[in-house]
């Protein structure tokens, strides 16, 4: 069991969340803003003869004090979704919009591109430039992006119509991220209906009227594990219908004005725009990544479709499988092809034990130390605080929270889970290097009293790609630009890092030390181990195709064929239907709830997804021929610790000994290639 331990030389955390109150939010934030403008006047005094130090570290270190990191505002981000208290979280969305208005000002001003002006022209004229090397330009890149993002570029009329925009998208997306988080779709619904839940389950389910309340948060226990595929299918249309009436305007204004912005700027589309500065580095370059898949994807999912479809037929339903039927029958497979158990299995991963063996696994392999602290100062008394020390040199990386269970004023996440940055490892003006703090958002159904919280197979895998999040964020520490530390990193490359967590708790190594039999201590039997290795890829095409799926859709709102008619919602939703393995099905909208597109910054880069897959199957693939320390060593140095201050096809290709985008890793897996040896 994980005991507390020493708390000395950690920097303490940012904030007394339990002292956070609406005006303390708005006192904060002004005070990050403040803190803000002193360091951008210093910057945009720097007009004589100005240093890379001078404009674009400066700039870098008033980002980080505004905890401004392109699309998010983080702090006012995380104490919104996680707070308890309904006023912080409502002050906390209007402080969001606050940040997010105030640097779109400043990367509009004249003013603030003055000295980059200056900077530029000495480098550009030769006049003792200063060398540049891969992290310097990088960092340039990026902040000249902000700036021509904001319309530096343009005449004063079109830069202030931008301006505009650009502040009606932001408040527009704070406003469908605020829907889509209060509306849990609940269903009231009768024990008979629930039929296949464990009774653990049932009874925090339950009302005091004696009925059962399932909202989004129970959502893939009851896609998994209900036998009635009436209730199944009601819980998918009330999860699919989020946001209907209420978000369906805010969409079409933010997609009209999004193309306008791009348009202004001299882009073709919205997603060209975004797609600037990326790991796949243009539209045509996702368009063909896009084309060379999906051939070899839907033929793993029409293998993967094919036994639950003829399951579904025997238990007397006519018709294909629809999508409220896939995990179910996947879970169906899992037991009566491959043996597994999910109620037997789950006494063998307890949360306790799961998180014992994850950070022990995780030390081993990153050489550090994690230890937990004592959790003093946080928004609920559920939420736990972790240390990570480096072995090496003794010193604290960072910290980071875990906040585990799902609750009525919890809105940070759905049923599987989120991290958030709350303070970069970034270097301070003072040359001190900030440790980093990090928070871990899921919602696994809390255990009754004196029961323990037992976790099925997914969540296990879902608990180590998270915290492969947590680490990425705490292990870079090698550039001295703040935005380019840690999982500061293109959007394409952001998954990566965690696809190696992923791997791990499903392999013959690592299983039995994250097994253990809550009762009895006893270790998960060779038997189950086989068993789960042997179905761990049996939903790849399904899971894989989801991501290609709201990828094309993302396209088809965002890109250069934009649809323009009234019904363009819908049509793009039936088209990118093609890619699901299951039937369009009318009177839902899955796209009003779509978080990542509207709201949490994967507009018109939603291609990393499965981008980042084909990066983590290369990970995989070089993970199978070394060790776990090895792999893990190897990746710290390489990976992680560079950040963003690297190109990340350079990157990963110096860790892998390939080209990053190569898919003959991905197509393996897929079963379009010769398999090679198992882990």
């Amino acid at each position: 069991m994980l005991t507390l331990g020493p708390q000395a030389d950690f920097q303490p955390t940012p904030y007394r969340f339990d002292e956070l109150t609406a005006n303390t939010v708005a006192d904060s934030t002004e005070a990050q803003l403040g803190s803000v403008r002193q360091l951008a006047g210093v910057v945009m005094a720097a007009t004589v003869d100005p240093t890379y130090k001078d404009v674009f570290l400066g700039i870098s270190q008033a980002m980080d004090a505004g905890g401004y990191e392109g699309e998010y505002a983080r702090d006012q981000l995380l104490w919104g979704s996680v707070h308890p208290d309904e006023s912080v979280r409502d002050a906390s969305g209007q402080a969001y919009g606050k940040v997010q208005r105030h640097f779109g000002a400043l990367f509009a001003d004249k003013d603030m591109y003055k000295p980059i002006a200056a900077y530029l022209q000495v480098q550009n004229e030769n006049k003792s430039p200063e060398p540049l090397d891969s992290e310097r330009s990088i960092l340039i890149e990026k902040i000249m992006a902000e700036f021509e993002r904001n319309g530096q570029r343009l005449g004063e009329a079109d830069r202030a119509e931008v301006q505009r925009l650009m502040e009606g998208i932001t408040a527009n997306c704070t406003t469908f991220n605020g829907n889509v988080q209060k509306n849990k779709a609940p269903l009231t619904l009768t024990k008979e209906q629930l039929q296949g839940l464990p009774e653990s389950d049932l009874t925090r389910l339950q009302t005091p009227e004696g009925n059962y309340t399932v909202t989004t948060a129970n959502y893939v226990q009851v896609m998994k594990q209900v036998h009635d595929r009436n209730t199944r299918e009601q819980v998918w249309r009330a999860k699919n219908m989020v946001g209907m009436e209420t978000n369906r305007p805010l969409v079409d204004q933010i997609v009209a004005d999004r193309h306008q912005v791009a348009n202004l700027l001299g882009y073709q589309s919205w997603a060209d725009l975004r797609l600037k500065g990326s790991m796949a580095g243009s539209y045509e370059a996702v368009e063909a990544f896009y084309d060379s898949i999906e051939g070899p994807l839907l033929q793993r999912v029409a293998d993967e479709i094919a036994p639950m479809q003829e399951l579904l037929t025997a238990d007397g339903f006519e018709g294909p499988i629809q999508a409220w039927d896939t995990d179910y029958y996947a879970e169906r497979i899992r037991q009566e092809v491959y043996g597994i158990n999910t109620a037997e299995i789950a006494n063998y991963f307890s949360l306790e034990n799961v998180l014992e063996g994850m950070f022990g696994i995780t030390a081993n392999m990153y050489g550090v130390e994690i230890t937990e602290l004592e959790a003093t100062n946080t928004w609920h008394e559920d939420v736990r605080y972790f240390g990570i020390r480096d072995n090496a040199t003794g010193r604290p990386l960072g910290t980071f929270y875990m906040d585990l269970f799902p609750r009525p004023d919890k809105t940070g996440t759905g049923a599987t889970g989120v991290t958030y940055t709350l303070q970069l490892p970034s270097l301070l003006p003072s040359g001190e290097r900030q440790q980093a703090t990090s928070v871990y958002v899921t919602n696994i159904q809390k255990p009754p009293e004196g029961q323990p919280c037992l976790l099925l197979p997914d969540q296990v895998v879902t608990m180590f790609h998270e915290f492969g999040h947590v680490m990425h964020i705490t292990l870079g520490h090698g550039p001295e630009a703040a935005i380019l530390t840690g999982s500061q990193v293109p959007k394409d490359f952001g998954e990566a890092p965690s696809q190696l967590m992923e791997i791990l708790p499903l392999l013959q190594e690592v299983l039995p030390q994250i097994g253990k039999h809550w009762q009895t201590g006893e270790q998960i039997p060779q038997d189950i181990v086989d068993k789960l290795i042997a179905a761990r890829d049996i939903t790849f095409g399904l899971k894989t195709i989801r991501n290609l799926q709201l990828g094309r859709f993302d396209f088809a709102i965002h890109g250069r064929t934009r649809l323009k008619d009234t019904n363009y919602i819908k049509k793009a939703e039936k088209e990118a239907t093609k890619f699901s393995g299951t039937p369009y099905v009318d009177g839902v909208s899955w796209a009003m709830s779509l978080q990542h597109l509207f709201g949490n910054g994967y507009d018109g880069l939603y291609s990393a997804y499965t981008w980042g897959q084909v990066i983590g199957d290369n990970i995989r693939d070089y993970r199978q021929t070394n060790g776990i320390v090895e792999t893990g060593m190897a990746f710290r140095e390489k990976v992680l610790a560079p950040g963003g201050s690297k190109p990340p096809a350079e990157t990963v290709q110096d860790f892998i000994g390939r080209p990053a985008d190569d898919k003959q890793a991905f197509l393996r897996r897929l079963g379009q290639l010769p398999t090679a040896a198992n882990a």
